[in-house]
Formats: C-alpha cells, sequence, structure tokens
C-alpha cells in the first residue's frame, strides 16, 4: 500500500485492536469471519468499492452506506472496524479489500494467540507453502478454479485439519477458497507476514539489570496482559548498564524505568 492507505490501515488496525480487547477465542474466530466475508463481497464488486473509497463522499456517509448494507450479517465487533475502516481514506479502491483481508487475519493471529498457538500459526502456513512445492499434483487441485470452490476447500480441508491448528486451518481454507488473483504460495507468504507483524506487537521488550524471578515474570506478564487486553510475552535482555529498574516496550510505545534513563531525566532538568 501507498500513500493514504498506508496510514489509513495504520488507523483501521488500531480500531481493530479496540474491538478485540477482552474477546475470547470464539469472538475472535466470527470477528475474523465477518472481515473475510466483507473482503469477499468487496472484492466481487468493483461498485461497491468505488462507493465505499470515493475521496468526493463523507466519511460518515460512507459509514452509513455499509452499516445500511451489512449491519444484518455481521457481529458488531466487525461491524465497527469496518465503518472505522471505510470513513478512512484509501488511495485506491483494491486497497480497502486488501485492508479488511489482513485485519481479519490479525483477528484469527489472536485466537491462535488466545491459544497459545501464534508461533505455530506462522511456521504451519510456511510449511504448507513447502508442501504444495513437493506436491505439484496437490496444488493443481487447489488452484483449479474449474473445480467448485467447495470441492477444493473439502479437500484441502481433509489433509489439513487433523495435522494442523484450528487457525491455520481457517486461513487455509480461505486462502483456497478466495485465492484474489495470488499464487497460493504468495497468499500464505502475505498471511504469514501479516501473523509475524502481530506476533511481534504482542511481545514485550524488557531490559533488566538483573535477572527477573519467576514470580517477577508472572506479575509483569499479568500486568502487561491485563493493560494491552490479550495475552503478551516477555523478551527478556539483561543490560547492565542500565543500573536498576526495567525498560518495556511494546509494539511503538516504551516505558523505560531505569534508573540510568532517572538520572538522564534529571541532568537535562538540571541543565535547564
Amino acid at each position: 500500500m501507498r500513500g493514504s492507505s498506508r496510514s489509513s490501515l495504520v488507523a483501521a488496525r488500531m480500531s481493530l485492536d479496540t474491538q478485540l480487547k477482552g474477546l475470547d477465542a470464539l469472538r475472535t474466530t466470527k470477528l475474523s469471519a465477518d472481515l473475510f466475508a466483507l473482503a469477499d463481497a468487496l472484492s466481487g464488486s468493483t461498485s461497491l468499492r468505488r462507493a465505499l473509497t470515493d475521496p468526493s463522499r463523507e466519511g460518515a456517509d460512507k459509514a452509513k452506506l455499509i452499516e445500511d448494507l451489512v449491519a444484518s450479517q455481521i457481529g458488531p465487533e466487525a461491524l465497527r472496524v469496518a465503518t472505522d475502516a471505510v470513513a478512512l481514506r484509501w488511495a485506491s479502491p483494491r486497497d480497502l479489500v486488501d485492508a479488511f483481508e489482513s485485519l481479519a487475519v490479525e483477528a484469527e493471529a489472536e485466537t491462535a494467540n488466545l491459544d497459545g498457538k501464534l508461533d505455530e500459526l506462522e511456521h504451519e502456513l510456511f510449511r504448507f507453502g513447502r508442501i504444495l512445492v513437493d506436491n505439484p499434483a496437490l496444488r493443481r487441485s487447489l488452484v483449479d478454479q474449474s473445480i467448485d470452490k467447495e470441492k477444493r476447500i473439502s479437500l484441502v480441508a481433509s489433509l489439513i485439519e487433523p495435522k494442523v491448528t484450528p487457525s491455520t486451518a481457517r486461513l487455509i481454507k480461505v486462502l483456497v477458497g478466495a485465492p484474489r488473483g495470488r499464487s497460493i504460495e504468495q497468499g500464505l507468504a502475505d498471511f504469514a507476514q501479516v501473523a509475524a507483524a502481530r506476533r511481534n506487537r504482542l511481545v514485550a521488550l524488557v531490559r533488566s539489570a538483573i535477572p527477573l524471578s519467576e514470580a517477577q515474570r508472572a506479575r509483569l506478564t499479568a500486568v502487561l496482559t491485563e493493560q494491552a487486553g490479550q495475552p503478551v510475552r516477555l523478551n527478556i535482555e539483561i543490560d547492565p548498564t542500565t543500573i536498576g529498574g526495567v525498560a518495556i516496550r511494546i509494539g511503538d510505545e516504551e516505558v523505560d524505568g531505569t534508573i540510568i534513563s532517572r538520572l538522564k531525566n534529571a541532568r537535562r532538568a538540571l541543565v535547564g
């Protein structure tokens, strides 16, 4: 994405994060499915894509349009994400479809996170791509558009569902059913990239002068998870230069409570 679409995707992702807070795995899966349905609907309607991304229309007008169209068909969390997204500016109509798909993958990645399976999700998407490289006959069957969509989904489901996490299975079935003009390998790579970005945003990078005890780790994890509204994992780096205290970074947010940071702040205050 470029220009306004890039910044709009960031804003839409913030809307998604707000709606994800406090949801259980069942509801995040529903949110993901609803967003995929929106991406599918927009992908199949040029006129709707243009109407929802028309820069001459007010954002509130576009939000009302999509609400009138889909409010009875999707859950309240997906509806809020959708109305927030269409009110933003998109450089091209296709970018809105891509955004809904990316948000849907993020929501499914959050399901995997709630299940403690986020690392497996990323790995399994990559591994399935390698399986297709080694099995060209299977790949042909899954991408053959002359074969009924439901038959292709049923085929891949029979092969993977006993062997991968439920989130991985759902994403692969979506991709087989609606590749949206991409190779299946590219689609898997796109989904894995979104899952990896989600994982990175849910890891707290902690710098501490000394190792943390198990009790300290547990307390810090609990506090950060409560603040984030979703499970957060710790990645702890021992840094003697901090002298004491801890510095914590989650995504773009950082809280620096180290002694060295406090001394620097005090020095700046004295200097004026």
